[in-house]
């Protein structure tokens, strides 16, 4: 089971496709948004990564969702890569929500699964996405189409011990 997660604004909760489903369909239906997460539910590395629902603290309202999965490549066959990734109601952009909840999964990723690494895909387009990616300390590694099957920028980062001992 996912565990819940705070930080100072938010809560982390996992995702729960009966009352989050439509919250974040009104975040994948906005045109203003760019970005290849789906409501999926994901259970793959023993019950521990999948989809998180972003609460804020303050009014406990749907502020967007957040994620670490395995990714597979265009053929559908598992890599050894785990994603992060993101989405904000448009209410709630420009105040830091998607930062301080990825940081939170990062750390979670890192120091719970003992991920050696993270990757974010990013629509090029999706100028916000792109410098969330780099205040997280994400490194571009360019465009790609290995994923999802359209051209995506793809980010990098590794976690602390794998710096230490690369």
């Amino acid at each position: 089971m996912l565990p819940v997660l705070e930080s100072k604004r938010l809560i982390i909760l996992p995702w729960i496709p009966e009352v989050d489903a439509a919250q974040e369909f009104a975040i994948s239906g906005n045109s203003n948004i760019s970005s290849s997460m789906n409501c999926e539910c994901f259970d793959e590395f023993d019950g521990k990564t999948g989809f998180w629902a972003i609460i804020g603290k303050q009014n406990q309202e749907f502020i967007g969702g957040i994620l670490i999965k395995k990714l597979y490549d265009i053929d559908e066959n598992p890599t050894f890569n785990y994603e992060i990734g993101w989405h904000i109601y448009q209410e709630s952009w420009g105040k830091g929500y998607a930062t301080e909840a990825a940081l939170k999964i990062m750390d979670y990723g890192f120091y719970t699964l003992n991920l050696p690494a993270l990757i974010a895909i990013i629509d090029p387009k999706n100028t916000a996405s792109l410098k969330i990616a780099q205040k997280l300390g994400m490194i571009s590694l360019g465009i790609t189409d290995n994923y999802y099957n359209k051209g995506q920028e793809l980010f990098y980062i590794k976690s602390e011990c794998e710096k230490i001992f690369s």
